[in-house]
């Protein structure tokens, strides 16, 4: 019924595409009023495919807010640990965290892993 819609944010996909991914831990960091944290745990730097050039990003995505931030890159052989800022607006809503890879090669610009979904948090 149209006003039973339900989403699973585990399913949802921001990327895909066949680059090599990286793993994440499945930690947020939230000790820093208005920044999430994640870190990388294998960033799979000689998989095939993959290039020291690739770029990671992640993105927090608040259903109550219906928005998403995308953080800076993070060069895949840097083992990065990376940052969002967020709005004030979202203290005390929860969000949902994606990883996922960008090829960094002129070979491989355009190109992306398939995102992965890394946890949910609820911000203070």
């Amino acid at each position: 019924a149209p006003d039973n819609v339900s989403i699973d944010p585990t399913k949802i996909l921001v990327a895909d595409g066949n680059l090599p991914g990286v793993a994440f831990s499945s930690s947020i960091g939230t000790s820093t009023p208005g920044t999430l944290t994640i870190t990388t745990t294998d960033v799979q730097a000689t998989a095939p495919r993959a290039s020291d050039e690739d770029n990671i990003y992640v993105v927090a995505y608040c259903p109550d807010a219906e928005m998403a931030i995308v953080s800076a890159p993070a060069r895949r052989t840097d083992g990065a640990t990376l940052s969002i800022r967020y709005p004030s607006s979202w203290s005390g809503l929860e969000v949902h965290v994606y990883g996922f890879v960008m090829g960094g090669l002129e070979k491989t610009m355009g190109k992306a892993s398939r995102s992965e979904y890394i946890g949910h948090a609820e911000l203070g």
